[in-house]
């Protein structure tokens, strides 16, 4: 039987395509797509956060067909296989020792909710604070503003500080007179936003002023590196070394989009009843690992700060061509 490619608009697919209308994609390899009108295409979205060492990276081409030789789907709750084991070491050699157990889940998205329950049960109050400008990040939350300084280079600083404030005043704003934030058992703070802010990053003074509101008010911290985790930033955790926060998330880019994400927390909070059977998939956990040894083993974070340097001076040249172009923020080649 032939295949005819169609464009995702020919398939029903909403929201915008990475190619030029009516343009397929015939094969991808590193950083390069290409399409079918004999044009190589650079992929600035590292195939949307999944594929973050690049199309057909040898280490990831190596590691998932051994994992689907084995026995499969291996689960995280029903044994301890060899490439959970590996998972659990690599990430112990990069986390706080605080954070000393982990949680597989089925994605990211599970493992905040897990995180949100826990928070929740453990407090004995129900409201759960994030920031973030969408309500539908974590469904039954507050929003308040990401600090996101929309400003030219020369002043971002200065602005950087002013939207710091605005959302620690948004923050303490919640919990003035008889606001339901009174019940408030947790903070959620995205080390990073990628489509909804343009790539805007955690402030760095933003998360030890954020933990010190939390050790006043008794709230946990959970710390979301969906985005950032995996070395786009130039550091494989972008926001992990800036203050320790109770809980932290992980999945998405770091699992190269496979079905995987991780609730890391001490070991006071890993035996809690709420969180019932560990999930997660064998899968996920070897692309894990797969990114994390090309990370180390092949420098790839010295090339990600030298590259994103080079992407930054690129893209200032363009700023004195087209005005509009009147603010680059991000660090690495997490850039908007």
């Amino acid at each position: 039987m032939s295949f005819s490619p169609k464009t995702p608009a020919e398939l029903g697919f909403a929201g915008a395509p990475l190619l030029p209308a009516g343009v397929h994609g015939q094969q991808a390899r590193g950083s390069v797509l290409s399409g079918s009108d004999g044009t190589d295409y650079l992929d600035f979205t590292a195939g949307m956060g999944a594929a973050l060492l690049g199309y057909q990276h040898p280490g990831m081409q190596a590691a998932l067909p051994a994992q689907l030789a084995g026995a499969f789907p291996q689960p995280a709750g029903l044994s301890t296989t060899p490439i959970w084991q590996t998972l659990v070491d690599r990430l112990r050699d990069l986390l706080p020792a605080h954070l000393n157990r982990i949680f597989p889940c089925p994605d990211g998205h599970t493992a905040l909710r897990q995180a949100i329950a826990l928070a929740r049960d453990l407090t004995g109050r129900r409201q759960v604070l994030a920031l973030h400008p969408s309500a539908t990040y974590a469904p039954g939350t507050i929003s308040v503003p990401f600090p996101r300084p929309d400003s030219p280079d020369q002043v971002r600083d200065a602005v950087a500080a002013t939207a710091v404030t605005a959302t620690i005043e948004a923050v303490h704003a919640l919990l003035a007179g008889d606001s339901p934030a009174h019940d408030m058992a947790a903070v959620i703070v995205p080390a990073g936003l990628e489509v909804e802010a343009g790539g805007a990053l955690l402030p760095p003074t933003l998360l030890p002023a954020i933990q010190d509101f939390c050790d006043r008010h008794g709230l946990l911290m959970i710390l979301d590196e969906r985005e950032t985790g995996g070395g786009r930033t130039g550091r494989v955790f972008y926001a992990l070394s800036e203050a320790p926060p109770d809980m932290v998330i992980l999945g998405g880019p770091l699992m190269a989009g496979l079905p995987l994400g991780l609730l890391l927390l001490p070991e006071a909070l890993a035996d809690h009843e709420i969180l019932g059977p560990a999930g997660g998939d064998g899968l996920g956990a070897a692309a894990a690992v797969a990114t994390l040894t090309a990370l180390q083993e092949e420098d790839l974070l010295t090339n990600v700060v030298d590259r994103g340097a080079q992407l930054r001076a690129g893209l200032q040249d363009l700023q004195a061509v087209y005005p509009f172009l009147n603010h680059i923020r991000g660090e690495g080649l997490f850039i908007g």
